[in-house]
């Protein structure tokens, strides 16, 4: 199930932050925070898609920067979620 969360929240995460063109080498182990891609902008963004998407409630304790780091990270963390 985490492939399939991964591949989904890949496609998401290229089309929403990246506009479908991300950088070079990016993979799911890329650090977006590192790179600037996940702010807090893109961090409401996504917990917001997450919430719609996936039937998960994120509580405010949830939004620590492991869990928003990578796409491996979040698919971990919304498997938890769901789980």
């Amino acid at each position: 199930m985490t492939n399939d969360l991964a591949a989904r929240l890949r496609t998401w995460i290229l089309d929403n932050l990246f506009d479908g063109n991300p950088p070079a080498g990016f993979d799911d182990d890329t650090d977006l925070i590192a790179d600037g891609v996940m702010d807090s902008l893109a961090i409401m963004r996504t917990i917001g898609h997450l919430e719609t998407d996936h039937g998960i409630s994120i509580d405010p304790g949830d939004i620590v920067p492991e869990h928003f780091v990578s796409v491996r990270s979040l698919a971990g963390f919304i498997a938890g979620k769901a789980g």
